[in-house]
């Protein structure tokens, strides 16, 4: 029930920890709490992480296929603007203003989501 980078931070801080035992010559830079504390707030990111990439999946799917072409083609398939001006026939200005403008968007609904999700 628990996500796979979570695992893996849980095992890789029991690995190292497991390390500073075995090798007790090794200088500890921290004491072992404060691994702890850090591995666990390396935890506590990825899941938030997976939450916003969840609401920000939800939130793509919600712009209207103009912006989501625009943005496939850029952030996706690597397209260089002067290329995907040509290809749309619009000035490079508008394609940048236009990306900036989804860039706001995704972001209010990313905040809207998290918050009700909150609820």
């Amino acid at each position: 029930g628990t996500s796979f980078s979570a695992w893996a931070i849980r095992i890789a801080r029991n690995k190292a920890l497991e390390f500073l035992r075995e090798n007790e010559k090794t200088k500890k830079l921290f004491h072992d709490s404060f691994y702890e504390k850090l591995s666990h707030l390396a935890e506590r990111s990825t899941t938030d992480v997976s939450r916003h990439l969840h609401a920000l999946d939800g939130c793509l799917k919600k712009l209207n296929k103009f912006d989501r072409k625009l943005l496939h083609m850029r952030y996706q398939q690597n397209v260089p603007m002067k290329e995907i001006s040509l290809k749309l026939g619009c000035p490079g200005s508008t394609l940048y203003h236009n990306i900036s403008r989804i860039y706001g968007l995704l972001q209010n609904c990313i905040l809207k989501t998290l918050a009700n999700q909150e609820k």
